[in-house]
């Protein structure tokens, strides 16, 4: 999947129509810290008419940070690409303690999460004002990401 989306980036990059008055390159980085929250709202079957309630015993805010890469083709389109990651949160349950409907935790136990993935984002640029000092930005793409749980 990162080869697709990397691969699919570049194509994007270099495929763009050859205008020379429309075209401008104008690469950047970026990076960003974040917060994210997640809200487990299933209960997940073990078996033995048995369930474990995602938010009794995963983490649910995870710190992490977001690289990305981009250019402005042109002066109302361009194209990012991103790599974000979380540091690894852990949750401690107690021996006793609800961990599902009717399921109870026979002994203590530690479960650690952690996410990653890859972005990809079309943009679009609005500019405003009679100068253009000002601008509109509108993004919409595809991301894939991967929880690791133990």
């Amino acid at each position: 999947m990162k080869k697709l989306l990397c691969t699919a980036a570049c194509l994007a990059a270099f495929s763009f129509p050859a205008q020379a008055q429309e075209m401008n390159l104008k690469p950047y980085i970026g990076f960003d810290l974040q917060r994210s929250v997640y809200d487990y709202n299933d209960n997940y079957g073990i078996g033995g008419g048995l369930a474990l309630d995602g938010d009794a015993i995963l983490e649910d805010s995870f710190d992490g940070f977001n690289i990305h890469v981009g250019n402005r083709f042109h002066k109302n389109f361009g194209a990012e690409l991103g790599y974000f990651r979380t540091k690894e949160e852990s949750k401690s349950i107690a021996a006793g303690a609800t961990v599902g409907p009717g399921t109870v935790a026979t002994a203590a136990f530690r479960t650690d999460v952690k996410v990653q993935g890859v972005t990809l984002d079309g943009l679009g640029y609005l500019p405003l004002g009679e100068k253009e000092q000002f601008e509109l930005i509108g993004t919409a793409g595809v991301s894939w990401s991967n929880t690791n749980l133990h």
